[in-house]
């Protein structure tokens, strides 16, 4: 813990906060909702461990791949967690009449109060194309870090502003890796450290 704790406080504090609750475009460590790999559901301690270990070796949509390396799809570096949120303004996918509709779907999803209804039921067609990550009832897929929409947890925010902002502009935060700048015993320690903060 004491390898943990230090390598913690110097290389993750900075965006995550002491604290560990993230800020604005950080993810909370300790608040259980990862989106990659750790379902709650798993009956040892080893799964998870193993699913913190990847991101923190690999880091998220990370593309400073050492060069004996070739870069995978997109650009990034194998094993590194990838997953896109489009920016369906740009790619016209949605008008922003369509947007201001998905807003409301979304935050509908989230048992939000205020939605407007009309508009939701108008625009559930068109969450079709948000099914490959975020399943058919929002429910997120861990495989393609996809969020959970139904829960009250927001990376980016879950007012209308900053869900519409996410719909239109899209989002692509990274992680840096860290294997090139940890060694493995101090990132199997972070690892842990991260996992028995969550269980409490």
């Amino acid at each position: 813990m004491a390898t943990a704790e230090k390598a913690y406080a110097a290389d993750c504090a900075s965006c995550h906060g002491a604290d560990m609750h993230g800020k604005a475009g950080v993810p909370d460590l300790a608040d259980f909702e990862f989106i990659w790999g750790i379902t709650g559901e798993e009956t040892s301690d080893v799964g998870p461990v193993a699913e913190l270990e990847q991101t923190i070796r690999y880091g998220v949509r990370n593309q400073d791949c050492p060069a004996v390396h070739d870069q995978a799809l997109y650009g990034d570096c194998p094993d590194t967690r990838y997953s896109e949120m489009p920016a369906f303004a740009t790619l016209g996918s949605l008008t922003g009449e369509q947007i201001r509709d998905m807003t409301e779907y979304v935050l509908s999803l989230s048992g939000a109060k205020g939605v407007d209804a009309a508009a939701a039921e108008r625009i559930k067609p068109e969450f079709s194309q948000c099914v490959e990550c975020h399943g058919p009832e929002g429910r997120g897929y861990k495989p393609y870090g996809g969020p959970d929409l139904t829960d009250d947890v927001w990376i980016y925010g879950g007012d209308r502003g900053a869900i519409a902002a996410s719909i239109s502009a899209g989002r692509m935060g990274r992680c840096p890796a860290w294997a090139n700048k940890l060694d493995p015993a101090t990132i199997k320690s972070l690892a842990v450290y991260i996992w028995r903060k969550v269980q409490g």
